[in-house]
């Protein structure tokens, strides 16, 4: 057997997870073992990858106890009790070979045999997720800390896609609501002071909150509001454009009719 991972378990002292393969003597086989005593004893931990996936390697998250992330011959698969159980979790990632894995920032990066890097984007809206929301009305997830920077969005063709540029918001609303209520989204400063608010009874695009049944995403672009435009007015080397938010504490209130959540969030001056 050739063992081509070795992941220490973040949580338990002694723990460690070992990814084997025997595929050059034709066993397709999934070896993953687990130890929490330093090697002492091994449990083999492969229940539900199928039986002819034969395993690559294994990232355990360093945030959530329990979740693990395993990349076979045949793509992703993913067990939220250490290992007790696995299940398929492809998403929208080729069938491939994934040859490691890696955690980066609430960011899982994996490298594929021929399908370059894939990244998924933002661990921490799996980790906030429990069934129970799927009965509330509406949820606002806490945002991930975001880089006080610019980017812009990569529309070339072969070319991977960027994250939408500024700081993601996800929400969760169980109907869609109805004309007769108003939700809006606010963005605040640390002294609660309102920045900038978004509206889903408005057609402004600038400003609209567009909200469907289920899971969505908006994006703040960290600026205070524009400038007035005055006619006549001539810009010679600038725009109306706000200005960019400062490093610091933020927070974001999601209101619907007379109910709100408010999350906090920070933004990271770069470097």
């Amino acid at each position: 057997m050739m063992f081509n991972c070795l992941e220490p378990d973040p949580f338990t002292k002694g723990g460690l997870y070992a990814v084997g393969t025997r595929y050059k003597l034709d066993d397709y086989t999934p070896y993953i073992y687990y130890t929490n005593n330093y090697g002492a004893t091994w449990t083999k931990i492969t229940n539900g990858i199928a039986s002819d996936h034969f395993t690559r390697c294994l990232r355990a998250d360093p945030y959530q106890k329990g979740i693990l992330y395993c990349g076979t011959e045949y793509g992703m698969y993913l067990s939220n009790d250490a290992g007790k159980s696995w299940k398929k979790w492809q998403l929208n990632l080729p069938m491939v070979p994934i040859t490691d894995l890696a955690i980066k920032d609430y960011d899982l990066i994996a490298a594929t045999q021929g399908r370059s890097f894939w990244v998924l984007d933002d661990l921490s809206l799996f980790h906030q997720w429990n069934e129970s929301l799927i009965n509330k009305k509406f949820h606002l997830f806490q945002p991930r800390t975001t880089w006080c920077i610019q980017s812009s969005k990569n529309e070339k063709k072969k070319v991977g896609e960027n994250p939408a540029p500024g700081l993601p918001v996800t929400f969760y609303f169980q109907q869609k609501p109805d004309s007769n209520t108003i939700a809006r989204m606010e963005f605040l400063d640390e002294s609660n002071k309102v920045i900038k608010s978004f509206f889903s009874n408005t057609d402004k695009d600038s400003i609209k909150l567009t909200i469907k049944r289920g899971m969505n995403t908006m994006s703040w672009d960290m600026r205070y509001p524009d400038a007035e435009k005055i006619d006549g007015i001539i810009m010679w080397n600038d725009g109306l454009s706000g200005p960019l938010a400062p490093p610091g504490k933020y927070s974001v209130k999601l209101v619907v009719g007379q109910d709100s959540i408010l999350q906090t969030f920070q933004l990271r001056k770069p470097g």
